[in-house]
């Protein structure tokens, strides 16, 4: 049996886990990994970021670092001069789409012009959206999948920072042109075996995709293989975890819900501190690891905890993300393993935690 470490082996970082199910034709001959050609296509507005207008004679900079020059204050408008030296005036609630230069290509934006009130004084600022994506035929046998993928921040390339920022790439698991977005650690299905993503051009001109080897796991069954170490210097071996039950909390610092729960999982913690253990699992970026620990600080968490700082690549975490039964996507996950060395529950709501150890008389 392989043993899965808590060390990077997957080249891409990411914020979520999911495996999705896609009933094909057969199954596929061998094949460990398959690039798919891309090519940038015009796409309705997905995501679109603020661009602060400033209230003084400038310059100010849009998303890509495309450096505009303010041309008069907001009083009625936005009024400002592109790179390419066009100048463009929009009202308050209208839109234009721009062309701007990436390199050696045009890329369409949808730009609006909007005043908003806070703390009591008007503020004027520009949404800014890609109207665009890039979009490929991922062919397994005689299967074909429509591909697609986000650029999440509008900056023009297709990179780890636009991974990092949620469901950048889609698949149209179901063969139906319905694109199904992905977290980049995401496991699909197509033509009997498993898949997730490998690489993905910074052009946006390809994408490869592998056959995942991540055990796949299932609430009922036993415990995979792998270990964590622990801040306390202990090495957890998922073999030996045996006896008593024990609580993997997966969690991060940007979480919301992860830190709204934290009284109730202390307090889980203090009520059955004869029967379980609790063990914090850290999924953040290297980056935020130092906000992490504050957090644990703050709440006074004294349960072993493991910082991987791997973010969501972490292969552990992606093991338990992607239980089959049960999709989840993001954090917080807390995982529930049985004195028999099986998983009891996998859930994001802690109260099921406490009515499985309650219910069972082991």
């Amino acid at each position: 049996m392989e043993t899965y470490r808590n060390v990077p082996f997957w080249p891409v970082s990411v914020l979520g886990v999911a495996l999705l199910w896609a009933a094909c034709c057969g199954t596929a001959a061998a094949q460990d990994v398959i690039r798919v050609p891309l090519r940038i296509v015009p796409a309705a507005p997905s995501v679109s970021w603020d661009v602060p207008y400033p209230e003084a004679l400038g310059t100010f900079t849009a998303p890509g670092d495309v450096k505009l020059e303010s041309l008069a204050p907001a009083s009625s408008g936005c009024r400002f001069r592109l790179p390419s030296g066009e100048e463009v005036s929009l009202q308050f609630g209208d839109w234009q789409v721009l062309n701007i230069r990436r390199g050696d290509r045009s890329l369409p934006y949808e730009v609006t012009c909007e005043e908003y009130e806070k703390a009591g004084q008007k503020h004027h600022k520009l949404s800014w959206s890609p109207l665009y994506r890039a979009e490929g035929m991922l062919t397994v046998g005689d299967c074909k999948r429509l591909v697609a993928v986000k650029d999440m921040n509008g900056d023009g390339v297709f990179d780890r920072k636009d991974l990092l920022m949620g469901t950048a790439f889609g698949v149209d698991i179901n063969g139906g042109f319905q694109i199904e977005w992905l977290f980049s650690g995401d496991v699909f299905e197509v033509r009997g075996k498993r898949w997730e993503l490998a690489a993905l051009s910074p052009a946006g001109d390809w994408i490869e995709f592998r056959e995942s080897k991540l055990p796949q796991i299932r609430v009922g069954g036993p415990v995979p293989a792998f270990t964590l170490q622990m801040d306390n210097g202990e090495t957890v071996d998922s073999r030996k975890l045996r006896g008593r039950w024990y609580l993997l909390d997966f969690w991060a610092s940007w979480c919301g819900p992860c830190i709204e729960n934290v009284p109730e999982v202390k307090q889980l913690g203090n009520e059955l501190s004869d029967r379980l253990v609790i063990y914090l699992v850290n999924v953040d970026e290297p980056e935020r690891l130092k906000m992490a620990k504050q957090l644990i600080l703050k709440y006074d968490l004294r349960y072993a905890k493991a910082w991987p700082g791997l973010g969501q690549a972490d292969p552990v975490w992606r093991m338990f993300g992607a239980l089959s039964e049960h999709h989840f996507t993001t954090i917080p996950l807390y995982v529930l393993i049985d004195p028999a060395n099986r998983i009891a529950v996998a859930t994001q709501e802690v109260s099921q935690v406490r009515a499985a150890v309650l219910k069972q008389h082991w």
